[in-house]
């Protein structure tokens, strides 16, 4: 890595990129070279070089580019392991400073723990659970150490369901980093839950801690708390204190107890594998020590989690055989409950219906008498114009009869009288010309 800025592919383009942006109510979008961010539900997404990746925002105003930063990042980017959210860089450009890191669509586990729709089968719980702690392994047996930030929102689930976490090192790039403006106290206080005793206690002092491998274990052991009883941290105490008050009490154990610590609750009744379950719940505790030298180490939590967990009891395909028929039931059970639910919808229709038939009924009633009205009123009419149209065409009929008849009269009296003369002036030559033959006949003889 040469820069930051080329590391990360978020050089400025002073020309089209610095004035390329817009916002709206839901999204909202800033040009950056081969980057666009997308503000989303759960995390804020970027598209850098093709891929999908997930950003996470440092609070500074300025970062020194020096050996020492670019040493960091060159170690963050050799660490590879299966349970790790791969690192893509950083930008050091102001004021998006900010951390790219290997995007999971299913989110963070804290997002799953919260999505009622995710049913957490046992075998889910202890996959998760190991990914989780051999990635934890993982960064204490690499150059890193510690990973100095681990909580539920920084275990995310990728397609495949594997665990991995995010969100770690980079102490010399996060060194300064101020509070976010606007971050109320309930929320700063809340991610906070997941520190150990010894953390805190400088971190409430407003002094800067020193992060161990004995901090990562108490962090674990609240993590796996969550994924055993699939809550939050604290779900059963938030009912009764406010976060800061049980961060306080973690940091500050009560004199008059002083054996006594804050911790969260887990409950005793499991549904499925309840002695593995306790097993569990105990190795989880274990990591609760107030003395960090007591808390277990992480190469003796993967072992005996492993060696408690019910998938190695069945074959891959025989869990996943498993998996897939609960599905199934699970399935057939959702369609049920949404069937029965659209049938109680339909039923308080058809009740709010019959309630509105009366007014309905009467409004109709109206408006079926007034139809009958102007329906009887168009008959008439067609009636009367049938009737006109029927004496009109019959006068004319006899009209027309009645002229011909006169014409025809006529026609024939003016024959009559002038073919009558002609034929009595014919008879008469003819008559006179018989008795002039008769004559000369005689006349002969």
């Amino acid at each position: 890595m040469t820069s930051a800025s080329q590391a990360t592919g978020l050089a400025p383009d002073r020309e089209e990129s610095d004035n390329q942006s817009c916002s709206s109510a839901s999204t909202s979008l800033t040009r950056r070279d081969n980057m666009v961010m997308i503000a989303q539900m759960f995390t804020q997404v970027a598209r850098y070089r093709g891929d999908i990746v997930s950003v996470r925002k440092i609070n500074k105003k300025s970062i020194k580019e020096d050996k020492a930063l670019l040493k960091e990042m060159k170690m963050m980017k050799c660490l590879k392991h299966t349970n790790l959210a791969t690192f893509y860089g950083a930008c050091t450009e102001t004021p998006h400073v900010c951390v790219l890191w290997e995007y999971c669509n299913k989110g963070s586990l804290q997002d799953v723990l919260n999505n009622t729709d995710i049913r957490l089968e046992a075998l889910f719980q202890f996959s998760i659970a190991v990914d989780i702690a051999t990635g934890l392994h993982y960064l204490h047996s690499s150059e890193l150490g510690v990973h100095g930030n681990l909580r539920a929102s920084n275990c995310v689930i990728d397609s495949r369901w594997v665990a991995k976490l995010t969100d770690f090192g980079l102490r010399r790039f996060r060194k300064g980093e101020k509070r976010k403006e606007g971050l109320s106290d309930e929320k700063y206080y809340s991610d906070l839950l997941w520190t150990a005793p010894e953390i805190l206690r400088p971190i409430l002092k407003r002094e800067a801690p020193v992060m161990t491998k004995e901090a990562d274990i108490y962090s674990l052991g609240i993590v796996l708390k969550q994924v055993l009883c699939k809550n939050s941290a604290y779900s059963d105490e938030l009912a009764v204190y406010s976060s800061q008050e049980i961060v306080n009490k973690v940091a500050h154990p009560p004199e008059t107890t002083p054996a006594v610590f804050m911790r969260p609750h887990i409950t005793e009744e499991f549904h499925e594998h309840a002695i593995l379950m306790l097993n569990f719940k105990r190795l989880i505790t274990a990591c609760w020590q107030e003395d960090p030298a007591l808390r277990p180490n992480i190469k003796r939590m993967v072992s005996k989690m492993k060696k408690i967990s019910p998938l190695k009891t069945s074959s891959v395909l025989d869990n996943m055989l498993a998996l897939m028929e609960r599905y199934s039931n699970r399935l057939e059970d959702l369609v049920s409950e949404r069937t029965l639910q659209l049938e109680e919808e339909k039923r308080k229709t058809d009740m709010l219906l019959y309630r509105m038939l009366p007014r309905l009924e009467r409004s109709v009633c109206l408006e079926i008498t007034n139809i009958n009205a102007i329906l009887a009123v168009k008959k008439f009419i067609v009636v009367v114009v049938v009737v006109v149209i029927v004496v009109v065409v019959v006068v004319v009929v006899v009209v027309v009869v009645v002229v011909v008849v006169f014409v025809v009269v006529a026609i024939a009296l003016v024959v009559y009288s002038a073919i009558i003369p002609l034929m009595l002036s014919l008879g008469r030559d003819y008559r006179r010309r018989l008795h002039g033959g008769q004559r000369m006949s005689y006349s002969q003889r």
